[in-house]
């Protein structure tokens, strides 16, 4: 027997440093990524609590739909949101849907075991599409309405181009009747490029696209003037607003449903939210109402997973006219929950509050003893520094105790307690304590986990 084969998972597979939830293209990598996932029993219950919640709500409307992550870098947050969002979407992976795959990766005696799995057999029932990207790497990201952004990638999504004039005004009208393909083919042909190329520098190939809707939508289009003066229309209007982002993807879900005779669903997810909205209060709020908009009007057809760094104490938020700046504030918490921004939604943070002095004197002592400068004042800093000094203490005290054993030398009590206590701190610290909230599971106690 190999060492290797004492293992559930294949141990000789690379293991990505970073997950990136809008990596979904290589079938063979998404099936690894399902496949190394390990479900602790705090994952369990976060899993079975959202399918279950977005299961049941399959045949019946809800406001309830979004879900907020939050964790410190390396905590697994966006590992975490690019599973749950494959196994509500169910792609086919290498010829196996991903609700499938997940199977083994739940454990035999795992007490959620049967609920979860009963939450995954229904997931069919309902088509699934997923938008999934780091809001914060789009291109001007910090200077363009998030709706833009979201409209964008959105069309991107559906093979339209990612300017927002020309994606909606020809290429998404034409797709209504059946025609994109036929505009892109006829692009193609112009261009001698293929439309993967074209998409990326709509400028350049400006004339063939203003030629091929003219010649696969003759009866709008009589000439090249008819579709300049069709998109400088459209450029007054208002695009950059929730109302019309939610309102196009409504739309699109519901000709989806009349085609289909199937339910639709759309789930976006956000990654790193935090690091795009940095301290921009305005870009709080535009989430905010975007997820109010969806609750409202969606009523369960939109979704929304949004992820945030655990350290997000720069932002400040006004809401009914007092200012917050620390986010565990359970006033504003509270405040936000009445205002109906996230309507529902929990955002659980830290169970109890460090005390600044603490901190100060936790930090020294830690800096002492490693003999290090420099470890930032923030909690997360700190129990990665005092995660580190503990490893390296007990792999001396192993070395040790090893020693000591061989040579039937009994070791001093001080000894054994001192290592017992900083194999506590090894338990106590980490970095990645993960924050989720899951809206429509309220009234369940809080769930903060430690294995994040």
């Amino acid at each position: 027997m190999k060492i290797a084969d004492l293992f559930e998972t294949r141990i000789e597979e690379k293991i990505e440093p970073v997950i990136k939830v809008g990596k979904r293209g290589d079938e063979r990598k998404l099936a690894s990524e399902i496949g190394s996932y390990v479900v602790t029993p705090m994952i369990e219950a976060y899993l079975d609590d959202m399918l279950e919640h977005f299961t049941d709500t399959f045949l019946q409307k809800t406001t309830e739909i979004g879900i907020w992550i939050s964790g410190y870098f390396g905590s697994g947050k966006s590992h975490f949101a690019k599973i749950v969002s494959l196994l509500a979407g169910n792609p086919t992976l290498e010829g196996v849907s991903a609700s499938k795959r997940f199977d083994s990766r739940i454990p035999h005696d795992a007490p959620r075991r049967s609920s979860i799995l009963r939450s995954l057999s229904r997931v069919a029932q309902c088509a699934t599409d997923v938008l999934a990207f780091n809001v914060n790497t789009l291109a001007d990201s910090k200077s363009r309405p998030l709706p833009s952004l979201l409209l964008s990638q959105y069309y991107l999504s559906c093979g339209y181009s990612g300017n927002l004039i020309y994606a909606r005004v020809i290429q998404a009208e034409l797709d209504k009747h059946g025609k994109l393909a036929a505009l892109h083919q006829a692009v193609e042909t112009r261009a001698k490029r293929p439309w993967s190329e074209i998409q990326k520098n709509l400028s350049f190939y400006r004339t063939h696209l203003y030629a091929a809707a003219c010649e696969v939508a003759p009866e709008v289009f009589s000439g090249l003037q008819d579709v300049d003066l069709a998109l400088k229309e459209a450029e007054r209007g208002e695009l950059h607003n929730v109302a019309f982002f939610v309102d196009t993807i409504l739309a699109d879900l519901k000709r989806r449903e009349a085609a289909t005779k199937r339910h639709q669903r759309l789930l976006l997810v956000l990654d790193e939210s935090g690091q795009w909205i940095e301290d921009d209060s305005g870009r709080l709020s535009q989430l905010q109402a975007l997820v109010e908009e969806a609750a409202i009007k969606g009523q369960g057809r939109l979704w929304l997973i949004v992820t945030t760094h655990g350290d997000m104490g720069s932002i400040y938020v006004v809401v009914g006219q007092k200012e917050y700046s620390n986010p565990s504030d359970r006033d504003l918490i509270d405040a936000l929950r009445v205002a109906r921004k996230f309507d529902k939604a929990e955002l659980i943070l830290e169970e109890t509050e460090v005390d600044a002095n603490v901190l100060t004197e936790t930090r020294k002592f830690v800096m002492k003893l490693a003999k290090k400068r420099g470890i930032d004042e923030t909690p997360a800093a700190i129990s990665e520094a005092a995660e580190a000094l503990a490893t390296a203490i007990l792999a001396q005290t192993d070395d040790v105790t090893l020693w000591a054993s061989g040579s039937d030398m009994p070791l001093p009590a001080n000894f054994t307690e001192g290592a017992d206590a900083w194999r506590q701190v090894l338990d106590l610290t980490n970095p990645g304590i993960l924050k989720y909230g899951v809206p429509g599971i309220a009234k369940k106690p809080s769930m903060v986990s430690p294995e994040l």
